[in-house]
Order: structure tokens, then C-alpha cells, then sequence
């Protein structure tokens, strides 16, 4: 019986954070030695993430199941073939004021490894924004008739992940 395998939770939607995994993405293709072409290759590719469209309007937090220590693989991504319909009303994003944002979209793993990615919206109807230099934490939280025994990725699972927004400010602004 080997034990649980960890699950990272990442905020997606912050300039910095996708700098930060661009960088990640150099180290490990050999940017530095790579021909101009090559280089060029790369930057385009990672233009998207970069840019991130989505990230003007939403909240960006990716959720990854991976391999056990052992080197054991993960047969399925966490959230895997799930639906949108089904994580409305299961998984907010809440901040430490209880102000909540139900998910607004969510695209699911293909794949043992992939990521769970969520979106929540930024702004409210009435556009005011879920965090501001005044709050100090956000947390996506997980509705406890979501964590039960019928979804077989409750286990995986803590009730609420909490991010202490100290980590993403720059000066008195929020960066995720």
C-alpha cells in the first residue's frame, strides 16, 4: 500500500507566477543553449501562457495529482472526464472577508499528469474584484457533500487550500 500522492494546487493567473513557469520551461528544454531559430521556436510557444488571455477576467488555479514518490504513475488526472456542471456550486474561491466566487469554467485533464484547470471571475456583476490589497488570504474551497465517498477524488482532497495573498503582492497590489 504506497501512500496518497500529492496534490499541487497553483495559482495560474499571476504576471509574475507565469513568468516564473516560462522560466521553469527554459531550464528544462536547454534554453540558454539553443540556436537563435530554436529560441525563437520556444518564445512563440510560450506567447500564450505568457499573454494569458484569461487571466484579464478570471482567477487561474490549476490542480495536479502526481506521481507517488515511488515513481508509480498517476493513472488519471485529478478531476479527470469531470464536468463543469458538475463542480458548479461544489468549488469556490472565497476570501478571507467570506466574499465567494462560484467557478465560471473548468477544463479537465486528459490524462494521468495533467493539470485541473479553474476559472473564477475576477469581478463581480457589479465589478467589484474578489481580492484587493485589503484582504489577506483566498482559499478554494471544496463543498463537503462534494468531498464523499461517490467522488472517487474526494480522498485526494482537503476541504479548503489557502493562499496568503502576502506571497502574491507586489507593493500594496495583488498579482494572481
Amino acid at each position: 500500500v504506497g501512500s496518497t500522492p500529492p496534490v499541487v494546487f497553483r495559482l495560474h493567473s499571476g504576471l509574475p507566477i507565469r513568468l516564473a513557469l516560462i522560466r521553469l520551461n527554459q531550464i528544462a528544454a536547454g534554453y540558454e543553449k539553443m540556436s537563435d531559430e530554436a529560441k525563437a521556436k520556444f518564445n512563440e510557444s510560450a506567447k500564450g501562457l505568457l499573454d494569458c488571455v484569461p487571466c484579464q477576467s478570471y482567477y487561474v488555479i490549476t490542480v495536479t495529482q502526481f506521481p507517488h514518490s515511488s515513481g508509480e504513475s498517476v493513472e488519471e488526472g485529478i478531476f479527470q472526464a469531470m464536468t463543469l456542471e458538475q463542480l458548479k456550486g461544489n468549488v469556490t474561491l472565497r476570501n478571507d472577508k467570506g466574499v465567494e466566487r462560484d467557478i465560471a469554467h473548468f477544463i479537465a485533464p486528459v490524462k494521468g499528469g495533467d493539470s485541473a484547470v479553474f476559472f473564477f471571475a475576477r469581478n463581480d456583476d457589479k465589478g467589484a474584484p474578489l481580492l484587493t490589497k485589503e484582504n489577506s488570504e483566498v482559499s478554494i474551497v471544496f463543498n463537503s457533500a462534494f468531498l464523499n465517498p461517490s467522488n472517487r477524488f474526494a480522498y485526494l482532497l482537503p476541504r479548503r487550500m489557502d493562499f496568503k495573498l502576502s506571497k502574491v503582492k507586489v507593493g500594496d497590489q495583488v498579482v494572481f
